[in-house]
């Protein structure tokens, strides 16, 4: 079974590519929860906040073991205290 890291903001490649190389870096006998603990502790002195997981069973479609790591802790940027609101005001304009 292959191992891939995808990478939330994806379009930051210097965080994609220190992510996958950390991953496979990795020791590939190690289980899930030394695999989520190791990467972002290789992580976190470059991206303080930075949070991974594996992905769940229920979502796997294929062999790969597939983990995403967020660079800033969660999948989507938070843009502010009113950004909920401009969102629904978007929502609102677009129906």
């Amino acid at each position: 079974m292959s191992r891939r890291v995808s990478c939330l903001p994806s379009a930051d490649t210097a965080f994609t590519c220190a992510a996958s190389a950390a991953l496979d870096g990795i020791d590939g006998d190690a289980d899930a929860e030394h695999i989520a603990v190791i990467l972002t502790d290789l992580l976190r002195p470059a991206y303080p906040t930075v949070e991974v997981h594996r992905q769940e069973p229920l979502a796997q479609m294929f062999d790969d073991e597939v983990w995403y790591a967020y660079r800033d802790g969660k999948p989507v940027a938070d843009r502010g205290p009113r950004s909920h609101q401009r969102r629904a005001q978007a929502l609102g304009r677009a129906r």
